[in-house]
């Protein structure tokens, strides 16, 4: 895409002006124009090679107002002047390539032109595409070619992302989008419709994608949401959600041991390859019995071979805990009695994040 700078567009005149005139390098490229006329107001008509039958007929720029388009022709006038004599300003630049990703970021609007007919517009900030209100392809608006405000026509559009292919319609991580174009005043329908919007230009689809095909692109609101099993994606999600708990625990044990006996637990896995990123920081337990004993944490690199990593005196009837950061990928309790059986004992333990 083309990168001139385009100086300052001056706006002078009610009547309609037809900027490619002066700047023919706007000409059928993606542009932004900004209105620079604090309180006076820009009207602007994209697309006819003859000037608008009528005023009123475009999109009205104030202050700030920023409008996006392409088209062989671009109209302009001053539709309200901010003072006697005074002169509107058009900022304007060439939008740059998006990289929303095939199709994610296009945008739907309803035109019409002099004929009264209604179009929509498929805008993805690189290209524009038109189809007619009901889905079917569509050469660009005639005549007076301007957005449909003040219509009663609207348009929602609803995105999804292909999971699964379809012959001829979409293939795997295709952008859809479901189109509804109504009129709100009289609750009807006006069409109801899919296009593949990767496709150049976007194509109407046959048939309506099977829902076990598709994954809706927006954010979950809710934890509703995420009940159903989704198609794709639900590893990634697992995976997320184990790195987030705040804790892993184990039940160890609560069986009493004879006197000088040894309890050792079970080997706790985390998971982690060596090498391999975790979210798991420590290795904590928790020890308690009603004799004194020698509680322990032993760590290994296989399951097979142990290694102490830390030990306490358990003092009788006194909980005690112990911890280790989790530098191996296996780790155990254990604990040795003293002289006297014991009555009462427990042993937990656990990773934690933090």
């Amino acid at each position: 895409m083309s990168t001139t700078l385009i100086p300052d567009i001056q706006i002078t005149s009610t009547n309609w002006v037809d900027l490619t005139i002066a700047h023919p390098e706007l000409s059928a490229q993606q542009i932004e124009l900004q209105c620079k006329y604090p309180g006076g107001r820009i009207e602007l008509v994209w697309g006819g090679a003859a000037a608008p039958s009528q005023r009123r007929a475009g999109q009205l720029l104030r202050d700030c107002d920023i409008s996006t388009g392409q088209a062989s022709h671009i109209w302009a006038r001053i539709a309200l002047a901010a003072s006697a004599n005074s002169a509107g300003r058009l900022g304007c630049r060439f939008v740059p390539a998006a990289s929303s990703g095939g199709g994610s970021g296009i945008s739907e609007t309803i035109w019409t032109d002099d004929t009264g007919a209604f179009f929509i517009r498929l805008d993805s900030g690189t290209a524009i595409s038109w189809t007619h209100v009901d889905g079917t392809a569509s050469s660009a608006p005639g005549a007076g070619a301007r957005p449909a405000g003040g219509t009663s026509l609207i348009v929602d559009s609803t995105r999804y992302q292909a999971s699964a292919a379809r012959a001829g319609a979409y293939a795997i991580g295709d952008y859809l989008s479901h189109i509804v174009t109504a009129d709100p005043a009289t609750g009807v329908t006006v069409a109801d419709f899919w296009l593949n919007v990767t496709a150049s230009p976007p194509a109407k689809l046959a048939a309506s994608p099977s829902a076990a095909d598709i994954n809706p692109i927006a954010p979950l609101p809710n934890g509703a949401s995420t009940a159903a099993k989704q198609d794709t994606g639900n590893a990634s999600l697992a995976a997320i959600a184990a790195n987030q708990k705040l804790a892993i625990f184990y039940t160890g044990t609560t069986a009493a041991l004879a006197a000088s006996a040894t309890y050792t637990g079970t080997a706790r896995d985390t998971g982690v390859a060596p090498g391999a990123a975790h979210g798991l920081a420590y290795f904590s337990a928790y020890f308690y019995a009603d004799q004194a004993g020698v509680a322990s944490i032993e760590v290994s690199a296989d399951g097979n071979t142990w290694y102490p990593a830390t030990s306490a005196t358990l003092v009788a009837a006194t909980p005690l805990y112990l911890q280790v950061p989790v530098l191996w990928r296996y780790h155990r309790t254990k604990l040795v009695n003293g002289a006297t059986a014991q009555t009462a004992v427990a042993v937990n333990s656990g990773y934690t994040v933090a």
